[in-house]
């Protein structure tokens, strides 16, 4: 035994000499991390070491490219690059879920980053002062991008805010003096002070969200401030896929209230028709099929014409002469549903599922109204549920 412990001491000694870690990529354990990097003068990057517990093992520039190898799994960003003047792009591995503070605060020369799906927080002062950085393709996983995160990159032109996102912090892009169009994502609801002050050329906001932005207020940071034009992404109404089934009803291409097919859109409670969220107990006694009722189907109420709720029997032929696929569209998970003639339609998924316009007798007066339940792996058109939750709608149309 002592024989083979001193043949893996040598072993082991060894690679520590002929920098057996230079040839580690990313192992599939979580054991190390890689984090690619490229300067302006193919030197080495001066990073910072030692955070929480993980410490930096090598650090090579070879071939043009920089090269961070760290002991453990990062889900944490830490600021390994800050004030790292010479850096010009980073990749961030998979894996992490939260750029951290001054991550990459003061990086004179950065001129882009590449963020990973997963990345769900971008916190304060993470790009504060990286006035090269001119343009940041944001994670749709994206949620909360905090305060002075990107204050003062004076070359950003233009950022996207991803739907995910419901908070963009104080200051979160003051300063940014090039920037020139912003896309406020659908669930933002709270925008703080000051995050889009002295952003002087801002003069194009899309709107995507349900608050409303006025020209010359400072009401929502800003964002509206210096505007010229806001334009409203107002949800699709009235767009159908002919999907080729025998009963001819065609299923709409987005959900009640989304903008586009990968968006939930609003949920109602049965037998409501609006999206106040507040549970009137209209859905007691009022029958047992409301697809078509103006009074009682959102899906009627909001898009007139012949567009209703779907009723049991067209989630029942939706499953049965389509063919359903898992499958993620745009970064949302859901199905992909193709029918007999070749075409189809994306049912994003959903912890509330989808609601029919016919129910099930079920536990008077709570009756139970029929679902279209999505999960991986499986599609139950025979569910129910209480009539006072709340679900989504997809619209069809005769």
């Amino acid at each position: 035994m002592k024989r083979y412990l001193n043949i893996f001491a040598a072993i082991v000694a060894l690679c520590s000499f002929t920098g057996c870690y230079e040839e580690i990529d990313l192992v599939e354990d979580g054991t190390y991390t890689v984090i690619n990097y490229t300067t302006n003068d193919n030197e080495v990057a001066d990073i910072r070491t030692g955070y929480s517990g993980m410490h930096v093992i090598s650090n090579t520039y070879t071939n043009g490219v920089g090269k961070v190898i760290v002991d453990g799994k990062i889900t944490h960003f830490y600021p390994y690059f800050q004030y790292c003047d010479n850096v010009t792009s980073v990749t961030i591995p998979k894996g992490v879920t939260t750029i951290g503070e001054y991550a990459f605060s003061d990086c004179d020369n950065l001129k882009s980053i590449a963020i990973p799906e997963g990345v769900t927080e971008i916190e304060s002062d993470a790009f504060y002062n990286c006035d090269r950085l001119a343009s940041v393709t944001l994670p749709k996983t994206l949620v909360t991008i905090g305060s002075c995160a990107f204050q003062n990159c004076d070359a950003l032109a233009s950022i996207v805010i991803p739907d995910k996102v419901t908070t963009i912090d104080r200051g979160a892009f003051w300063g940014c003096i090039a920037l020139k169009s912003v896309t406020v994502g659908s669930s933002v609801t709270n925008i703080g002070t000051d995050a889009f002050w002295g952003c002087n050329n801002l003069k194009t906001v899309i709107n995507k969200s349900k608050l409303q932005f006025t020209k010359g207020s400072s009401s929502y940071g800003y964002v509206a401030y210096y505007a010229d034009k806001i334009t409203q992404n107002e949800p699709a109404k009235g767009n159908y896929v002919d999907l080729g089934l025998s009963s001819g009803v065609k299923w709409a291409t987005c959900n009640l209230g989304a903008a586009t097919p990968e968006e939930l859109g609003d949920r109602y409670y049965w037998g409501e028709t609006t999206t106040s969220m507040v549970n009137n107990t209209i859905y007691v006694n009022v029958g047992d099929d409301i697809s078509g009722n103006a009074k009682y189907d959102a899906a009627r109420a909001q898009w007139g014409g012949s567009w209703r709720m779907p009723r049991y029997e067209d989630f029942v032929e939706l499953a049965q002469e389509g063919t359903w696929y898992w499958t993620t569209s745009n970064g949302v998970s859901g199905y992909r549903v193709y029918c007999p003639n070749g075409n189809s339609i994306f049912l994003p998924y959903s912890d509330y599922h989808y609601w029919s316009g016919t129910s099930s007798e079920w536990n008077q007066p709570y009756d139970a109204a029929m679902i279209l339940k999505l999960e991986n792996g499986l599609i139950g058109y025979n569910y129910h549920a209480y009539r006072n939750s709340q679900r989504h709608i997809r619209p069809v149309i005769n």
